[in-house]
């Protein structure tokens, strides 16, 4: 923990002012968000043989749990790191039939991965998106005592068209939600919410979380949705019918920042 000094000299009977307070507050509540300095580096930390270029880290972590792939960016510097994983979507390519359209819709595509309620790729609980996404979504990496800041990136498309008219197509979600989270060693550090259906969308899920000197730390993005899935009438109104649902996963994008004491 840095050293903390008071700025003001308080006079008895004399009123407090908030901002005297606050002030400190901010100081000690910065370092927890990854803010240091020269109060939580050792003496005579930065020296010449301390700018050095840094190791190069490409290709030489895991980023699929199992070890069998290595295809993220890394760089270690004296004082902190940066590591990558992204996937490769990079052109449209995806021709998505529109219901009641007898056209297609060309999209940055296809899907990673697709969940569709109705086809047995959707299951119950949080979810690694690991398990159907090879890039991306996952990094295993070295860290030092200090603060690990980064952000995940998801495209993805949650929504299901029910029909259309001239200039109009109506998208219904009902009590659909889906939601994004972030694990660190299997912790959960950042979460979307649970969040409505809708059309496609990207989101960006920062975070930041205490890590300490560590051969191998894990990152993950992971999901799970909701869905009141396709029932039947049986004569009285005791089941609702709803059309099935389909979250649709594209580009993934992770990035951390490891910043050392």
């Amino acid at each position: 923990m840095s050293k903390t000094y008071t700025e003001h000299h308080f006079e008895p009977r004399d009123h407090a002012i908030s901002e005297q307070f606050n002030k400190e507050i901010r100081n000690v509540q910065s370092e927890f968000n990854g803010e240091l300095d020269a109060q939580q580096l050792p003496y005579e930390a930065t020296t010449e043989a301390k700018f050095s270029v840094g190791t190069s880290m490409d290709g030489a972590f895991d980023t699929k749990p199992d070890g069998s792939a290595q295809n993220g960016t890394g760089h270690i510097h004296p004082t902190q790191s940066y590591f990558d994983v992204k996937s490769a979507i990079v052109a449209d390519g995806w021709a998505r039939p529109v219901d009641a359209i007898p056209t297609t819709v060309t999209l940055l595509g296809p899907p990673a991965a697709a969940f569709i309620s109705s086809s047995g790729s959707w299951n119950a609980g949080i979810l690694p998106l690991s398990q159907d996404i090879d890039d991306g979504v996952f990094m295993r990496i070295p860290t030092r005592d200090g603060m690990l800041r980064g952000c995940a990136c998801v495209d993805l498309e949650y929504s299901l068209v029910k029909g259309t008219v001239p200039g109009f197509t109506a998208t219904y979600g009902y009590n659909w939600r889906w939601q994004i989270y972030v694990f660190v060693d299997n912790l959960m550090v950042a979460t979307t919410g649970p969040q409505p259906a809708g059309t496609r969308k990207s989101i960006q899920l920062p975070f930041s979380v205490p890590v300490p000197s560590k051969n191998a730390v894990e990152v993950d993005i992971r999901w799970s949705a909701t869905f009141d899935g396709a029932g039947t009438t049986a004569g009285a109104d005791s089941y609702v019918t709803v059309d099935d649902a389909e979250v649709n996963i594209f580009n993934t994008y992770l990035w951390v920042r490891n910043q050392t004491r």
